[in-house]
């Protein structure tokens, strides 16, 4: 019996044993993967320099803080606003060099310092350099047509590295009825066109190159409208706020839901048109500064859409709002970020000084620091989740409060981040599954312990047979006698 009962326990200690190695795993697994999201920024910005060579662009950087150091992040862009990430460095390593490069092109380089326990640097300093000889501009973006009476209006951004020397003009093809013209050609400052003198009802297609003495770029996507008469006036914007500090007013609103025929936006102040520094606010753009405010005024806004026509759709509703400077409001604290696949967890601290105050936060995302446009706002919690990202793209963010009276705190420090392709953890996904054959494994085990503890007690019809054989046996011996 006590041999049994041992079998029993060594049975349920090899089970919690084996059961302790794979749930140890998933435990790891579980805390790498819900990723601590309270890492700060170190203060600290690494220098960078750059060098053309024959072989291509070297880059060397120093670092001030090196302990703990794991891998240097390059970033690479043809443009001073977008850049991605291009490589990784390991830790060993304080330089390196760019082949991959075109003759004649400029590049822009920053670098960041990541650490063991998952904190940053700043970006570096921004390098840049332009290799040796001459070379072909690339495409303009986001070529976008839209149809009017008789005419059609074409919008597009400039080509990404349109900064660099060599690029000079657009050149606009047009196709119709399967017959392509060159169109126009337009200076490199351009960034739309009419085309006027249309058929009304007949399809037309576009695309756009960029150009200079050595060549020209590829294409642009073709795109296609339909000129008519009959041209329905757009939706208007909707969730139109506005927000205030002492020396300016932010103004945010969202497209409608149906903008198939919105080419712009146009903001009303106290009954006439907003003056900005663009010509038009794009169709793409939901945020307005009005710098041009005093101190102790009221103001009136509203804001509208427009077709190609420049019809306006209704007005959404007036807002109106009166610029004080009663008190301040700090800025958010302890600002951070966690980087997924096509996405960036932000989260934050509120304010200090705040306490029983309704508070919401804008949140500002862009290319650049410099050049930051609203993004949303959100209440009643201090984390956001952006998603749909590029991943290996950085992303630049800022937070401001906004109090129950519409006014807006500072701004949190600049943070950049990038989305990362996340690797599939099968090891979690197996460990599971094992976790439960182990449990089955010794709870069999255990069922068979208990199986052959127990007795095995005579068979009644094998008992009855011998006690009879027994009495036949002593009759035999007593005739025998």
């Amino acid at each position: 019996m006590y041999e049994d009962i041992k079998k029993i326990c060594l049975a349920f200690a090899l089970s919690f044993l084996l059961l302790g190695m794979i749930f140890i795993p998933i435990s790891s697994a579980l805390e790498e993967s819900d990723v601590d999201i309270s890492k700060k920024l170190l203060d600290d910005r690494p220098k960078l320099f750059s060098n053309v060579t024959e072989d291509g662009i070297e880059l060397e950087w120093n670092l001030t803080i090196k302990e703990d150091l794991k891998k240097v992040r390059i970033f690479r862009s043809l443009g001073s606003g977008f850049k991605s990430l291009y490589e990784e460095i390991e830790k060993t390593h304080s330089e390196y060099l760019d082949e991959d490069v075109d003759k004649g092109r400029t590049y822009h380089y920053w670098i960041s310092a990541w650490f063991e326990d998952s904190k940053r640097t700043k970006l570096s300093n921004e390098v840049e350099s332009t290799t040796e000889g001459e070379n072909t501009p690339l495409p303009p973006r986001n070529l976008k047509a839209f149809p009017g009476d008789s005419k059609v209006v074409l919008r597009w951004d400039p080509p990404q590295d349109s900064g660099t020397p060599g690029f000079t003009q657009y050149k606009l093809f047009r196709e119709e009825e399967g017959e392509e013209s060159e169109t126009q050609k337009f200076g490199n400052g351009l960034r739309g066109w009419e085309d006027n003198g249309l058929e009304n009802g007949k399809e037309y297609t576009y695309r756009l190159q960029a150009e200079n003495p050595q060549g020209k770029s590829g294409s642009t996507e073709k795109v296609k409208a339909t000129p008519t008469a009959d041209f329905p006036r757009p939706n208007t914007p909707t969730d139109f706020k506005v927000f205030f500090r002492e020396d300016r007013v932010e103004l945010i609103w969202k497209a409608p839901e149906d903008d198939e025929n919105l080419l712009s936006y146009r903001i009303y102040k106290d009954g006439e048109e907003l003056e900005l520094e663009e010509d038009e606010i794009p169709r793409t753009t939901h945020y307005a500064v009005d710098d041009d405010v005093e101190e102790g005024e009221t103001y009136n806004y509203s804001i509208c859409s427009l077709n190609a026509e420049e019809e306006e759709s209704e007005r959404r509703e007036s807002k109106t709002i009166s610029v004080s400077e009663e008190k301040t409001i700090g800025s958010p604290e302890n600002f951070r970020s966690e980087s997924g696949d096509k996405k960036v967890k932000l989260a934050w601290d509120e304010p200090a000084g705040i306490e029983g105050n309704e508070i919401k936060y804008n949140i500002y995302r862009g290319d650049h620091e410099d050049d930051l446009n609203f993004l949303t706002q959100v209440e009643d919690k201090t984390s956001f989740e952006d998603k749909g990202l590029k991943n290996g793209r950085v992303y630049h963010y800022e937070i401001r409060a906004v109090d129950s009276d519409n006014r807006l705190g500072n701004t949190t420090e600049s943070w950049h981040a990038v989305p990362v392709e996340q690797e599939e953890d099968t090891f979690s996904l197996w460990s599971v599954v094992g976790f439960f054959i182990l449990i089955a494994i010794g709870l069999a085990a255990v069922l068979i312990l208990l199986k052959q503890r127990e007795p095995e007690g005579p068979n009644p019809d094998e008992s009855k047979s011998k006690k009879e054989e027994d009495v036949e046996e002593q009759e035999e011996s007593d005739t025998a006698e």
